[in-house]
């Protein structure tokens, strides 16, 4: 077991064209560990947050390329993470499904929570337990 801080949803990727949605689902008992920062570069100021966050292992995640590859009606049964997905601190009331990550982020920043979009991801295993994610996550 690890020490946990907070519950949060992610809104997954499914879907192309005008089928493409933004699917919700709950993550409970995870460490979200959450790093503010920038870079000043010659054009500017860049954003350089980040995320990571630690869960136990849960039966319903399943890899992105068997997520991609679900029936419409086992989506709900099931999460992944990938680059796309949107992440949201806690689990404020929210809508099931949105059709774009720019309405599911203007959502969240309207609502004041906070919420990242997926940029790049790499999930390990702690090297004590197998039975442990690591999702160290870079979004904005």
């Amino acid at each position: 077991m690890i020490p946990t801080n907070a519950d949060c949803l992610v809104y997954n990727d499914y879907g192309t064209g005008t089928g493409r949605r933004f699917i919700k689902h709950a993550i409970k008992d995870v460490y979200w560990d959450e790093i503010k920062g920038q870079n000043i570069i010659s054009m500017g100021v860049v954003t350089a947050d980040s995320l990571k966050m630690f869960s136990d292992l849960k039966d319903n995640y399943i890899s992105p390329e068997k997520w991609q590859l679900l029936a419409p009606e086992d989506v709900p049964n099931y999460f992944t993470l990938q680059e796309g997905d949107i992440l949201v601190f806690g689990t404020p009331d929210s809508p099931s499904e949105f059709t774009s990550a720019v309405k599911a982020t203007q959502f969240f920043r309207d609502s004041a929570h906070i919420a990242h979009i997926i940029s790049s991801i790499d999930i390990k295993f702690m090297p004590w337990s197998r039975d442990i994610h690591h999702f160290e996550i870079i979004g904005g």
